[in-house]
């Protein structure tokens, strides 16, 4: 693993955010053209006016999003790099911000397995699934802990469902991370990142509010 993560910090950086927003990309696509098929906007769709239009509209919005994810990928990675160097700031370490950015891109990966997880349960485990269903999936998140969280403005929804399982496994692919390229403990490493990027979860749910 070691070796692996040596080899991905050299990689140039323009080429791992390339990779980061691709893998992200991927995901929102197959999620919105075969998860979110043309089956599911007809059963959802009202019966006013052309169900074409109707649908020749939602892709409409479809294609702004796949315009904006470039810029949501970069304000995600941003983040990450800034509580990072917050956190390694006050703990004293040595790392360039090339290397802390270039950690900030690779890691930004576990975060988008979220956006795949969709994809996944819907394609391979489910089948037969409601518009509902699919809106209110939730991919071990804190959603989990309330029952009627199917009445909250879907907003709300989208914004909490980001805090889930994916971020611990941040956390600790973050951690080892740092490790590899500090004098940090795995343990020290694990208790820095959570905290730093505590404040980073905050803001990347704040985004999420914003953008929805």
């Amino acid at each position: 693993m070691n070796k692996l993560i040596e080899k991905l910090l050299e990689k140039p950086t323009a080429l791992l955010l390339l990779a980061s927003w691709l893998f992200y990309l991927a995901a929102v696509f197959l999620f919105n053209r075969v998860v979110w098929d043309e089956n599911l906007y007809h059963q959802q769709w009202t019966g006013m006016g052309s169900f074409e239009n109707y649908l020749s509209s939602s892709r409409k919005m479809d294609l702004l999003f796949y315009f904006l994810s470039p810029l949501y990928v970069l304000t995600v990675i941003f983040i990450i790099w800034v509580a990072l160097k917050i956190g390694i700031f006050f703990s004293n370490q040595q790392i360039t911000d090339s290397i802390l950015f270039k950690v900030a891109i690779i890691c930004s990966n576990v975060l988008f397995l979220s956006a795949w997880s969709s994809v996944i349960w819907f394609l391979v485990i489910k089948s037969g699934y409601t518009p509902k269903e699919v809106k209110y999936f939730n991919p071990l998140s804190i959603l989990a802990f309330f029952n009627d969280y199917t009445e909250w403005p879907m907003a709300e929804i989208k914004a909490l469902r980001f805090i889930n399982i994916f971020q611990l496994l941040f956390i600790a692919f973050t951690a080892y991370c740092l490790k590899c390229r500090t004098t940090l403990r795995l343990s020290n490493a694990v208790v820095l990142v959570s905290l730093s990027y505590g404040i980073g979860l905050v803001l990347m749910v704040a985004v999420r509010f914003i953008l929805m």
